[in-house]
C-alpha cells in the first residue's frame, strides 16, 4: 500500500512510523458495493418506464391519430322513418413526434484488463457499465423536467426555472402538459406547436392543450381540500381522473403535514404491548389520485415563499414509446486498434420519446406553498 494512504491513523490503525511501515506491506479492507454520489432518484421517471410502451416501424416519425368531431350525425325521427342521407365525414387529423436517440460510448483499455487480472477490487468493466444506467436515469430525469425541446428559445418563465431548450433531447413536462390559462384565457404556451399542430388549431377546440392555472401574485396553500378541486378540474372535461399527480418535495411535505396533525395511533394492537409505531407516509391518496414528492420537481420563490407546481397526469394519454429495438441496447465491443489505441469499445443505446396524445387530460397547478428544506 503507498504511503500516501488517505488518513493518518487513529482508532485500532496505528500513527507515526508504524503507519508507514504497515501501509507497505497491508492490504486495505474494501466494503462489497461502490457508492455512486452523483446521481439523484426520480420516482416520476421509474413509474414511466415501468409503464412505458414499446413502438415499432423502423424509426419513422411516432404518429397517432387524433377525431376532432364526430364521425357520424344522426337525429330524432318521426313515424315517416325520414332520417336523411348520411354524410361522409372524418374529422382526423395526424400528430407526429421523432424518437429521440441517448448513445453512451463505454470503453476499456487493454492495459486496464492486465491490470486488474486476479487483482480486481471491482471489475472496471462492471463499474463503468453500472455507471451507464445511472448516468442515463440521470440525463432522462433532467431532459424529462426541464427540456423543451421545440421552443423557438429558451423560455424564461417564473413558475418553471431552469428550462433549456435542445432539439435532440426528450421532451420534458413543461412541453408535454402546457397551455393558456383556462380562466382567463390569459398568456400563451410555452410551445405554441405540439406534435406538428398548433395549440389554438380552432378545429380541435382547446383540447390540444393542458389546464393550466394562472400564476397566483402570492402561494396557495395546499390543503387537501385545494388538490382535491384541483383533480376535479380534470374530471369535468372528460369523465377521466388523473393516475398521478407530482409535486416537489417541499409542496409534498405541506400536504402530508396535514395528515400528521389528524394521525391517531393504536398503542395496543391485539392486546399486544406495543413496540413501535408507523408515522407519515411515501405517498397519499386524494380522490383515488396517487401525490407524490419528486426531488427534481421545480420550486421557486414566490412572494417570500418556497412554492411550486402540482402536476396531474394521466399515464394512459402521456406515455413513454421506446424502440422495441433500441431498449438499453449494448453493442458488441470492437476493438479500437484501428485508431493507434490498444482498447475495446461498446456503446448502450437508447430510442425513446414522451408522448401526449390527449393534453387536455392533464393539468398544471402553480404556486403552492411549501416548507423551507435545507
Amino acid at each position: 500500500m503507498p504511503a500516501s494512504y488517505p488518513f493518518s491513523g487513529g482508532g485500532a490503525y496505528p500513527t507515526g512510523d508504524l503507519l508507514a511501515a504497515w501501509s507497505q506491506i497491508t492490504r486495505r479492507t474494501f466494503l462489497p458495493v461502490i457508492q455512486s454520489l452523483p446521481y439523484t432518484t426520480t420516482p416520476t421517471l421509474a413509474a414511466l418506464l415501468a409503464d412505458r410502451d414499446l413502438g415499432t416501424g423502423g424509426i419513422a416519425p411516432i404518429t397517432q391519430t387524433v377525431q376532432y368531431g364526430p364521425a357520424n350525425v344522426g337525429g330524432w325521427i318521426g313515424p315517416a322513418g325520414d332520417m336523411g342521407m348520411p354524410q361522409p365525414l372524418l374529422p382526423v387529423k395526424n400528430a407526429q413526434w421523432t424518437y429521440k436517440w441517448f448513445a453512451l460510448p463505454i470503453i476499456i483499455h487493454k492495459m486496464e484488463v492486465l491490470a486488474q487480472e486476479e487483482q480486481a477490487v471491482f471489475d472496471i468493466l462492471e463499474v463503468r457499465l453500472t455507471d451507464a444506467t445511472n448516468y442515463m436515469m440521470q440525463q432522462f430525469s433532467e431532459y424529462l423536467w426541464y427540456n423543451v425541446p421545440d421552443a423557438p428559445s429558451t423560455p424564461s418563465v417564473p413558475f418553471w426555472p431552469q428550462l433549456f431548450v435542445d432539439p435532440l433531447g426528450l421532451t420534458g413536462f413543461a412541453e408535454l402538459v402546457d397551455g393558456p390559462t383556462p380562466s382567463s384565457n390569459t398568456g400563451t404556451p410555452i410551445v405554441s406547436t405540439y406534435g406538428g399542430l398548433p395549440r389554438t388549431d380552432p378545429d380541435l377546440q382547446g383540447n390540444w392543450q393542458s389546464i393550466c392555472s394562472d400564476f397566483p401574485t402570492s402561494a396557495v396553500t395546499p390543503t387537501r381540500n385545494t388538490v382535491y378541486q384541483y383533480i376535479l378540474n380534470v374530471v369535468r372535461y372528460f369523465g377521466e381522473k388523473p393516475t398521478l399527480g407530482v409535486v416537489p418535495f417541499e409542496v409534498f411535505a405541506a400536504i402530508v403535514s396535514q395528515f400528521i396533525q389528524s394521525e391517531q395511533f393504536v398503542l395496543y394492537p391485539n392486546n399486544q404491548s406495543a413496540t413501535h409505531y408507523d408515522t407519515a407516509v411515501d405517498a397519499i391518496r386524494v380522490a383515488g389520485v396517487n401525490i407524490i414528492g419528486d426531488p427534481l420537481a421545480p420550486t421557486y420563490n414566490l412572494g417570500g415563499a418556497t412554492s411550486g407546481n402540482l402536476l396531474l397526469i394521466n399515464t394512459e394519454y402521456l406515455k413513454m414509446i421506446v424502440h422495441r429495438s433500441v431498449d438499453w441496447a449494448l453493442s458488441d465491443f470492437y476493438p479500437l486498434s484501428g485508431s493507434g489505441k490498444l482498447a475495446f469499445q461498446c456503446e448502450v443505446l437508447f430510442m425513446l420519446e414522451m408522448i401526449n396524445v390527449r393534453p387536455k387530460m392533464h393539468a398544471l397547478f402553480k404556486g403552492l406553498s411549501g416548507v423551507t428544506m435545507v
